[in-house]
């Protein structure tokens, strides 16, 4: 079953909410929310609560749609069965990219750093801008990465889209080695690690990026999960 919903009916009414689908016979749940990007710690804690309980007390598998990185790994950790990214540089959902003709999303791309546990964004023209920062981290040794140069991969957005497919098989997998609330306390350790290296980030390659949504939501999931 699919459920589309605003955050703010989940902050008000989410037993309401949750009661209508508690005895609803389907296979399970594909959850898309809109209006994410208006997450603070109240809001934050009573989506990751719906999601929590829509699992449990359902007993079907819940996955999540279009959810940044962060967010879809914290509820990996706390067992939700799987989430969905974001299209293109748009990490959440919003019915306004649908109703309006503008394309102005297209004109950044974004690279996964396992580091900052987040996207860091670039314009798409601007490659030396994605090389200062690939080669600040080190480069990455996945497959689709090893061997190329940055300029070669920040061109490329097919290859840029298998290395995203391949870290986020990888940061599940590593999440899923631990068990039961492990899960949180590693994912925990992780956004926080997250936040230092931040913020130790030379401001001239990191740009305005801890203003970002991802530097915020990193905040917050460390106090919340």
């Amino acid at each position: 079953a699919m459920i589309s919903i605003g955050l703010g009916h989940l902050v008000f009414q989410a037993d309401k909410i949750l009661s209508y689908f508690v005895h609803a016979q389907v296979d399970g749940f594909i959850v898309q929310v809109s209006d994410m990007k208006q997450l603070n710690e109240q809001s934050l804690g009573s989506y990751l609560d719906f999601m929590v309980n829509l699992q449990k007390y359902t007993n079907k598998p819940v996955i999540a749609l279009k959810v940044p990185i962060p967010l879809g790994l914290s509820l990996i950790a706390k067992g939700i069965h799987g989430f969905s990214l974001g299209l293109a540089s748009i990490d959440y959902f919003d019915e306004q990219y649908i109703k309006e003709e503008k394309d102005s999303f297209n004109l950044y791309s974004k690279f996964y750093f396992p580091q900052v546990l987040s996207f860091l964004t670039y314009p798409k023209k601007d490659t030396f801008a994605f090389e200062q920062l690939y080669n600040y981290f080190g480069g990455c040794n996945c497959k689709w990465c090893s061997g190329r140069s940055a300029i070669e991969i920040g061109t490329g957005d097919k290859g840029i889209q298998l290395h995203h497919w391949q870290m986020m098989l990888e940061e599940v997998e590593q999440i899923n080695e631990y068990g039961g609330n492990y899960k949180v306390i590693y994912l925990k350790e992780r956004i926080e690690s997250a936040l230092n290296t931040l913020n130790t980030i030379p401001k001239e390659i990191l740009g305005r990026q801890t203003n970002t949504d991802y530097y915020k939501l990193l905040k917050n999931l460390k106090k919340i999960i």
